[in-house]
């Protein structure tokens, strides 16, 4: 059950939203200390990448649900690879990310 946490997002913690009105996630920051993000929700900030009219909005109460922490491309990130291996750490490339398709 543990496993089901996480961590709660802290203050200009780059994250995306998932909008329902528009079917995707939209990338913005975490705006400010959050009190209490798992009662009260998270303020955020729609970043630049969201859109002419979006960018800079700020959303407030925004359910846990709805946010997901963002990994842009340079970022060091590390995985858990099993019981034997461990925690493997990398930095995120975008161009590795790619699907090549079917061989």
């Amino acid at each position: 059950m543990l496993d089901c946490f996480r961590a709660p997002l802290a203050e200009g913690e780059p994250v995306e939203v998932h909008s329902a009105t528009a079917n995707k996630w939209i990338p913005a920051t975490v705006d400010g200390f959050q009190k209490s993000p798992t009662l009260y929700g998270y303020r955020l900030i729609l970043d630049a990448e969201a859109g002419e009219g979006f960018a800079g909005r700020r959303l407030n109460r925004v359910s846990a649900v709805r946010v997901r922490r963002r990994f842009d491309e340079g970022t060091l990130v590390a995985r858990y690879m099993g019981p034997v291996e461990g925690f493997e750490t990398g930095f995120l490339d975008e161009a590795a990310m790619e699907d090549p398709g079917p061989e």
